[in-house]
């Protein structure tokens, strides 16, 4: 570079020489093979500038300048896949807001040439600033902030302050973005299967939901086209071709409705104008340059995919897919034309919204109505071709004063947690359902009154969205106050605090209690922005302050299970601060904390087995209601009426379970709904005749997973003694001290003893084995009884226990009439176990 000034420029720890003369790279413009793309875009940018009256300042030479500077910066790089010059990007981003965009402001432009050149090349923020001003060095700085947070996972909490921060600097880094990200996909080549399905989401969730909050919906409808394109090319396909097939369906529909809107729209016009002034020329241009504008507008492929996923049906099932905008003159004019369209079919009132007395935060104004025609909805958009412009640019439509010097608009979003809320929400459907809360949200005052404030507290322009609680309303404008909130008005009207107003909220008074108010609040505030006070708040709350809190919230909920914190905290003291954690951590809800702990306890099994037995008289209570809220908490195994007493038998497997039928029992007999008329419990050993039926496990489940996890703890080894009629009391003595001492040897090591045979010959063994324990005083097993009542399998049974516990083998004692069977049979049980 002979004969080239240049300039030392230090980046990062490095020195870089760079030309320093704006000539320089003009001329290396004009030398290179984009001069020709260069010249028809500035040609096409002053020629939108005399179409539309565009006030935004352009300058010619500064723009070669900026191209001459792009082209030279990324002049040896090369795009990864295709190997096409890098620049051309840059290059299209700024062709693509002409074309689709018809932006003509030079400064967005230029940093729209500019906006790898800072994270990329050489070239440093300062040298932007010196060559192209402060205005479009802020644009390039948000836009290198941007890219450098995408790079570094930009969708994560700790990154969203810095990207409110460009936008609430210049609202036009946001539009270049998204223009960006737009030419980015388009060329789909040039990415892998990961960055493309990454990109597109990250369009979709994100940047298309901002563009739509500012109003930005020429950008946005084409981001989310090319986005939802590449995403999901088939259900793209599937919607295009649904709203393709409605909008030729309801064609000649729509021909002649704008035909009979015409032409009743211009009878109008000259019904109101005066007879002597009808055929006056100046009246007649009157009347013609308030003609109508209509045209048929369907609903984007991803606004259709937006509402199916909102609405839960296909696409082709939706009714509202056809639209017809229609521009009218003058405000006025915009009531008129609504009054024609509504003669036309049966107006349907929940689609009329008039966003003209009622403006959206980012200044659209519209009336929105349907009717029905034919059995067919239409929908429309009546507004003035003002409102139209406000419609397609947004925030950005009055952005420039009389001189064409930009000026950033108020965005009261950006002031508060919306744009946190929006970028936390869990999925598509949250953020859609969020950022349609937001662009419908409105300024409202809010008075805050209470015995312990010295005067009430008035706060101005708080951004509210539609159909929120006044609990809710507190949350967002303090967390304070919704801790203490005990009423409400609406305009002096007197609301729950818990309902929500879905009228325009415009004043609402706030009464505050003396005291904190303990509610199960994640319950409560179903608004995605009310939730994240209470949880940022809590979460900067002193441990002492979130354990208070916590404790009185689930207090109210254990009581529904028949439980107290002291109750759950004798089990360990960490579960109550795990309770806390998804409380406060997790955000569920204490009602469904408890529900989830309700089920663990219901189901929980530590080895222990209690049966109680109830007779129950229902009185005033329904049984069938009472016996839903018994099972809702506890595993009921066998029910029935005896007369018309409820007879229950519930089998309770751990010490909480059973800590909690004691206060079910204790709280039952408090009240007067039912009357307890017996109640057993029943512990091990369990002698129970019915606990196993011989040919089936069907009806004593519980049992049989109590008798199988027994077994497994024998090592696998299990043993039945089948009892065979033998009387023991007819037995020489010698034999049964020999018997006394094997079988005490077996119970001192077993878990699970369980026998069959008839009744008779059943009462004698358990009669023996009772005293054989008390004699010996040993530590009973789990023992189970089969009752036999005719000839079964045993060992089949075993076989079954056996199974549900996982083991492998088996052993059967035939208590016959032989004794010297018996005892051999017995001798060799006790030596397998010894073996062992």
């Amino acid at each position: 570079m002979e004969g080239i000034r240049l300039l030392t420029i230090r980046k990062a720890g490095q020195a870089y020489r760079v030309p320093a003369e704006r000539r320089f790279y003009i001329d290396y413009l004009f030398k290179s093979e984009f001069k020709g793309r260069i010249v028809d875009l500035a040609d096409r940018i002053e020629a939108l500038r005399r179409e539309r009256g565009t006030v935004a300042r352009f300058d010619r030479e500064k723009f070669y300048e900026a191209a001459g500077l792009a082209i030279y910066a990324h002049r040896d790089q090369t795009r990864k896949i295709s190997g096409a010059p890098f620049v051309v990007h840059p290059i299209e981003v700024a062709e693509r807001e002409v074309e689709i965009l018809h932006i003509t402001d030079g400064e967005e432009l230029i940093a729209a040439l500019l906006h790898d050149v800072v994270e990329d090349t050489d070239f440093s923020l300062q040298f932007i600033k010196k060559c192209f001003g402060s205005a479009v060095a802020k644009l390039v700085d948000g836009l290198t902030k941007i890219e450098q947070l995408e790079k570094g996972q930009m969708i994560s909490e700790e990154n969203i302050d810095k990207f409110v921060n460009a936008l609430a600097r210049d609202i036009r880094v946001l539009r270049i973005k998204m223009v960006d990200r737009g030419v980015n996909l388009e060329d789909a080549d040039q990415l892998s299967e990961e960055s493309r399905l990454r990109n597109s989401e990250e369009a979709l969730d994100f940047y298309v939901p901002l563009g739509a909050l500012c109003g930005l919906m020429k950008a946005a409808r084409h981001l989310s086209d090319i986005a939802f394109r590449q995403s999901n090319p088939a259900r793209y396909q599937q919607i295009k071709e649904a709203i393709t097939g409605t909008s030729d369906h309801n064609h000649k529909l729509l021909d002649d409705l704008r035909v009979k809107i015409q032409k009743k729209y211009r009878r109008k016009l000259l019904q109101s104008t005066p007879p002597e002034l009808r055929d006056n020329p100046a009246a007649r241009r009157d009347i013609d340059s308030r003609q109508v504008e209509i045209f048929d507008k369907p609903r984007t492929v991803y606004e259709v995919e937006q509402i199916s996923a909102m609405r839960g049906t296909d696409a082709h099932k939706l009714s509202d897919i056809v639209m017809m905008q229609v521009t009218v003159g003058s405000i006025g004019d915009c009531y008129t034309m609504a009054e024609i369209i509504h003669s036309l079919g049966i107006p349907m009132d929940r689609y009329w919204h008039d966003y003209i007395k009622d403006p959206k935060i980012n200044g659209y104004q519209s009336l929105h109505t349907g009717i029905l025609v034919d059995g067919k909805l239409i929908r429309f958009q009546i507004r003035t071709r003002q409102m139209q412009r406000v419609a397609q640019e947004g925030v950005l439509h009055d952005a420039y004063t009389v001189s064409g010097k930009f000026k950033q608009p108020w965005l009261p979003w950006l002031t508060n947690d919306w744009l946190k809320t929006i970028m936390q929400a869990k999925n598509r459907r949250e953020k859609i359902i969020l950022t349609k809360s937001l662009a419908q949200a409105r300024l409202a005052t809010v008075i805050v009154e209470g015995a312990s404030l010295p005067r009430p507290i008035a706060y101005d322009n708080v951004l509210l969205p539609r159909g929120v609680s006044p609990l809710e309303i507190a949350f967002i404008v303090d967390p304070n106050l919704g801790f203490m909130l005990e009423q409400a008005s609406h305009y002096d009207v007197v609301k729950p605090i818990k309902k929500r107003i879905q009228e325009s909220l415009g004043l609402v008074k706030l009464v505050l209690s003396s005291d904190v108010q303990y509610r199960d609040y994640l319950k409560l505030l179903q608004n995605p922005l009310a939730r994240l006070r209470f949880l940022d708040h809590m979460s900067g709350a002193e441990a002492n302050k979130r354990v208070v809190l916590a404790k009185k919230i689930f207090e109210q909920g254990l009581a529904e299970l028949y439980l107290t914190l002291e109750d759950i905290e004798r089990e360990g003291a960490a579960i109550f601060s795990d309770l806390t954690s998804l409380m406060f951590n997790e955000g569920l809800p204490a009602q469904e904390i408890i529900d989830h702990l309700g089920r663990f306890i219901r189901n929980n099994d530590e080895g222990k087995l209690v049966i109680e037995r109830l007779g129950i008289a229902p009185g005033q209570k329904l049984p069938d209601a009472l016996l839903d809220n018994l099972r809702r908490i506890f595993p009921i195994e066998r029910y029935g009426f005896k007369g018309s007493t409820l007879e229950l038998s519930v089998p309770l497997r751990s010490a909480i379970q059973i800590q909690q039928f004691a206060n079910f029992m204790a709280s039952m007999r408090r009240g007067d709904e039912v009357e307890v008329l017996s109640s057993e419990q029943v512990k091990p050993p369990i002698i129970d005749t019915v606990a196993l039926n011989p040919h089936s496990l069907y009806y004593s489940h519980d049992l049989a997973m109590m008798a199988a996890r027994a077994l497994k703890e024998q090592d696998g080894e299990v043993y039945d003694i089948n009892l065979n009629p033998p009387l023991l009391e007819m037995l020489p003595p010698e034999n049964v001290r020999e018997i006394d001492e094997i079988i005490s040897r077996h119970i001192a090591r077993a878990k699970l003893l369980f026998f069959s045979g008839h009744k008779e010959h059943v009462d004698i063994f358990t009669q023996y084995l009772r005293q054989l324990m008390d004699r010996r005083m040993l530590t009973p097993p789990l023992m189970v009884v089969f009752e036999r009542k005719a000839m079964f399998d045993v060992e089949g049974i075993a076989n079954s226990l056996a199974e549900l516990g996982g083991l492998d083998h088996f052993g059967t004692i035939q208590w016959g009439h032989n004794i010297d069977f018996i005892l051999a049979c017995l001798a060799k049980r006790v030596g397998l176990l010894a073996s062992r």
